[in-house]
């Protein structure tokens, strides 16, 4: 199986690609062969480090590009890591990578039409934030979110309230859901139109077992679930925008603490899927 720079050659199967890691003395043994020349070393270098660029990859999963455009990205990165690596400093090929890998996302992120256009040196504190946010698994307020993040990044709080109106990806209904193969957004909304009478009962004891759940929300939790979706009293969804204005918030808060009532209402919900 052959891997080129090109991201056309970049195989389907990234994971099948792969190679069991191997030590750093072997890793070294192989970059110094492939500096020489030898095209079979450069190549077992790529795929025993397939996985690592994979892992670090998901750091960057919700910015605009799916999942398979960050998967890909980061393996032209490696690639490039590879090609520009220095056997003779005792690093490891991964260390030199990360920033490879960054730097492709980065460009390829700017490049797409998901999100506004950024500075790459903007765009990065954008993914920093994000990435810090993914850790704080406490309930605050947006101020305190903001007074952590600050702490957590060491960016200036007026900056971080600034980057939040600017991260926000836009999201497409052909984008992957990251599960099944083929699996898109559009195909994961229910069709109730053709649900049969089982799938109808299970649908209203699903909904019966939702509202319950969401009386037990904190009280902004459940007020930003119910306008997102359209649920009890709000007739139609809003958008994060829509909902950030009424409640007098920015629109990364409102999802941060849609994320966070998702994952509680997960939680609650296991084992009642149909």
């Amino acid at each position: 199986m052959s891997i080129s720079n090109s991201s056309s050659s970049v195989v389907v199967s990234l994971y099948g690609a792969s190679l069991d890691p191997i030590s750093k003395d072997e890793e070294l043994a192989l970059a110094k062969e492939a500096a020489a020349g030898n095209k079979q070393a450069r190549e077992t270098l790529i795929r025993t480090n397939i996985r690592y660029a994979l892992s670090y990859a998901k750091t960057f999963y919700g910015h605009g590009l799916s999942n398979e455009e960050v998967d890909e990205e980061a393996v032209i990165g490696l690639i490039k890591a590879i090609d520009h690596f220095d056997f003779t400093r005792g690093t490891k090929v991964i260390t030199l990578a990360k920033m490879y890998i960054m730097n492709e996302i980065v460009s390829s992120c700017n490049k797409s039409g998901y999100i506004q256009r950024q500075s790459e040196e903007r765009l990065r504190m954008i993914l920093k934030i994000n990435k810090a946010m993914k850790k704080i698994n406490k309930d605050c307020t947006q101020d305190e979110l903001i007074e952590t993040l600050s702490a957590k990044t060491g960016f200036d709080k007026k900056l971080i309230s600034e980057l939040f109106e600017e991260s926000l990806p836009c999201l497409s209904l052909d984008d992957s859901t990251g599960g099944a193969p083929g699996e898109t957004r559009l195909s994961g909304i229910p069709d109730t139109v053709s649900y049969t009478p089982e799938e109808t009962a299970v649908y209203h004891l699903q909904k019966e077992c939702l509202y319950a759940n969401l009386a037990k929300l904190d009280p902004i939790e459940k007020q930003i679930i119910c306008m997102l979706y359209g649920l009890q009293q709000y007739k139609h969804p809003y958008s994060l925008a829509e909902i950030g204005r009424k409640l007098g918030e920015s629109k990364q808060y409102v999802h941060y603490v849609k994320q966070r009532a998702l994952e509680k209402l997960k939680v609650k919900m296991e084992g009642m899927a149909a």
